[in-house]
């Protein structure tokens, strides 16, 4: 037999009523919940949770506790969930209860979605509500926003006469059918998960139900994420059997967050914050690996009511919003990756380290919106962290430590800005990750992988590289060896320079670029020398190919242990004279951007560089311009196009002229005077070339129509009017 899922409210307690009435409105948490049972302050000992003070134990130096803010969501917060929807399980949207359904009308408006029709039961509990107002509410306790929640009321009235939820598959099914990939469970039986009776997978099968376990495996394989309330019992060392259930199922712990959740220990003030009042709830136990804690006190209205409450109910909604908020930065990120940046993130207390009672530790909102803090094998249910990046640049601004390491997979760029100490290796089989600062992981780049180093970046192992490998900062240090393969292209940018402090060997392509800070810089017919590798070893091998911008020159200079390139701009007017889209017209405009190189070359060799800046930008870009442009680029600046225009409108006019001309011949040619006269609409059109031996070629493109009316009066006398409309087009 199915044992009943709770809700898990602590307490509930009403502190304000503004007028008379209603001092049961914070739903059935009054009928379910307990009171909190005194528990004494163990003595302080080496591997206590608690301080001398009989405090839980803050960890990490780098945050300080607000009770105003518990859960650390600051003003630099810029995410509001927009975008994501979230679901929510759980009981009083099916309700009957005007003042219920006018909360959920003014905290959600249409961002709340349910069914159009239910088939349960209707318990008028307003524990849901108060769920998705903390995940998503426009109140103050709103942690998302703007963020979309579909809703299923899974009230059900058990043997004991309460209401209880009660979730089937068809109220998943609707979740998922809107789009939800992130769930919000706020109940669970009162049984550990660690009671022997679960020991029989056929008696965890049958009270989660064969289809729902079977739906979670498949959402949590497909990048869905479950966040589940821990319980309410103090006494209990380990979560509910819903919480804790990969303990059962290991496959499902890649999407399983289990909250637990921090309380005031006294009834009559549930919604107090203070640190010093906290105690925990159920705690982690078997499920630490997938467990982070919250601060569940809140104060909320309903009505005109205020009241204050707490409980693991609403510590999990506070996760699920965060979930909602990185989903929303991150949107390519799974349901594992937004775990495992949740947790790692989170603020050590309690024994230092992974514990027992609260996990990895206490939810810090702000520090998970920077990505991750570890990338973990325990986290990562293996060697790598895996993240498939879509089109987009994003950037894990955090400092990443632990002993996995990433794969990058996807389109788009990874930015990881802080100092990177993982240990495990970086594989980067598509698109672009960006590194700064100190990174000790290897670096692996597959064929369609890029890797780009910038400004002062000290990687502490080597590079392998079958792929592209960006340097465009100086001081890069390799402190590895630097092996490339047939395959691999080396991009040095203007100014960039790598220190390899093993074995350099070079293969492949070597683009010297003239970009500098992300802008095209003007070469001159001088140039400049920079050195792009040096290393404490000789040098193996070479560049077989080197390539830069067209209209400039790279020479590469390799002795034992550095290579030099030597870039010069080419001359314009012997170029273009060398090409197949030469002519006349071209190689005068070639000879007139010469003389302008020439005298830019001057200016900034005597040091004039600022008075020439905005030519400069100019003239890197024609510098830049690839050879199937180069006749356009050409054409535009010849002036051509105003010669070609006017010899346009002279024929443009001709062709008017001569339609209207055909009217009146046609009009000439009637023998009946009872003909001549009528309405008429001709239409136009023509393409056509203005061609002339050494210059462009301009194609034409010509159309219109006219509409007029006339009438001949005797046979000498022809009387109308006619409007007309064309375009040409060259």
């Amino acid at each position: 037999m199915k044992k009943n899922k709770k809700i898990l409210i602590l307490a509930l307690l009403t502190v304000v009523i503004s007028c008379g009435g209603g001092g049961g409105g914070g739903g059935g948490g009054g009928n379910t919940s307990n009171p909190t049972p005194s528990i004494p302050t163990p003595t302080p000992s080496v591997d206590s949770s608690k301080d001398s003070n009989g405090n839980i134990k803050w960890n990490d130096t780098t945050r300080t506790y607000n009770a105003g803010n518990p859960n650390n969501k600051t003003s630099a917060t810029t995410q509001t969930g927009a975008g994501v929807t979230v679901g929510v399980i759980d009981m009083g949207f099916n309700t009957t209860n005007i003042t219920y359904a006018t909360d959920m009308r003014d905290k959600f408006g249409s961002r709340l979605v349910k069914p159009s029709s239910y088939t349960g039961q209707t318990s008028n509990d307003n524990h849901g509500i108060i769920v998705a107002e903390i995940i998503g509410g426009n109140t103050s306790n709103g942690i998302a926003k703007n963020v979309t929640i579909a809703v299923s009321d899974a009230s059900k009235r058990g043997s004991d006469g309460k209401y209880h939820p009660d979730p089937t598959i068809s109220m998943y099914n609707f979740l998922y059918s809107k789009g939800a990939r992130i769930f919000n469970q706020s109940y669970g039986v009162d049984s550990q998960v660690t009671d022997s009776k679960w020991n029989n997978p056929y008696y965890v099968e049958a009270q989660m139900g064969s289809d729902i376990l079977s739906f979670y495996k498949t959402a949590v394989n497909d990048g869905s994420l479950f966040v589940w309330a821990a319980g309410n019992n103090k006494k209990d060392s380990n979560p509910s059997l819903e919480a804790g259930l990969p303990y059962r199922v290991s496959e499902l712990e890649k999407g399983w967050i289990n909250v637990v959740g921090l309380a005031n220990s006294s009834k009559e003030n549930p919604g107090n914050t203070e640190w010093s009042k906290q105690e925990r709830l159920s705690g982690a136990g078997v499920a630490k690996n997938w467990t982070v804690s919250a601060v569940s006190g809140i104060t909320f209205k309903t009505g005109d009511n205020n009241y204050q409450a707490n409980g693991s109910s609403f510590a999990a909604p506070m996760v699920t919003g965060t979930a909602a908020l990185l989903k929303e930065k991150y949107p390519w990120m799974d349901g594992s990756l937004i775990r495992q940046t949740i947790l790692s993130t989170a603020t050590d207390i309690g024994k230092k380290g992974v514990d027992e009672d609260f996990g990895w530790g206490l939810l810090n909102i702000d520090k998970a919106l920077k990505g991750p803090a570890l990338f973990d094998k325990r986290l990562a249910l293996g060697d790598n962290v895996v993240a498939d990046v879509t089109s987009g640049t994003y950037t894990f601004s955090n400092d990443i430590a632990g002993d996995a390491g990433i794969i990058k997979n996807g389109t788009g760029e990874l930015v990881l800005s802080g100092k990177n100490t993982f240990t495990g290796g970086t594989k980067v089989n598509a698109g672009r990750l960006k590194l700064g600062n100190q990174y000790v992981s290897s670096l692996e780049i597959a064929k369609m992988g890029t890797v780009e180093t910038t400004e002062n970046a000290n990687l502490e192992n080597g590079i392998k590289n079958e792929g592209t490998y960006v340097n465009s900062g100086s001081n890069t240090v390799i402190g590895g060896n630097y092996v490339a393969s047939s395959s691999s292209k080396y991009v040095s940018e203007l100014g960039a320079s790598a220190y390899v402090k093993g074995q350099a060997e070079l293969n492949g392509t070597l683009e010297a670029s003239a970009v500098k800070d992300g802008e095209q810089q003007y070469i001159t017919a001088r140039g400049v020398k920079e050195n792009i590798i040096t290393s404490d070893n000789a040098i193996k091998g070479n560049f077989s190919n080197v390539e830069t911008e067209t209209l400039l020159n790279a020479d590469v200079e390799k002795s034992e242990n550095s290579v030099d390139v030597n870039l010069s701009r080419k001359n314009v007017e012997d170029y273009v004279s060398t090409l197949s889209l030469s002519d006349t017209m071209r190689n005068n405009v070639a000879q007139n951007i010469e003389t302008s190189f020439k005298e830019l070359d001057s200016q900034i060799e005597n040091g004039n560089t600022e008075n020439v800046k905005s030519f400069s930008r100019s003239a890197a870009l024609i510098q830049k311009m690839s050879l199937p442009n180069a006749a356009a680029v050409l054409d535009s600046l010849s002036g051509q196009i105003y010669a070609s225009a006017q010899a346009l409108t002279f024929q443009h006019s001709q062709t008017v002229n001569k339609d209207l001309s055909n009217r009146l011949v046609m009009l000439g040619t009637l023998d009946n005077v009872g003909d001549n006269a009528g309405l008429w609409v001709t239409g136009i059109g023509a393409n056509g070339r203005l061609r002339q031996e050494g210059f462009g070629v301009g194609k034409t493109h010509t159309y219109g129509g006219q509409v007029g009316v006339d009438k001949a009066f005797g046979n000498s006398l022809i009387l109308g009017t006619a409007l007309s409309y064309s375009k040409s087009d060259v």
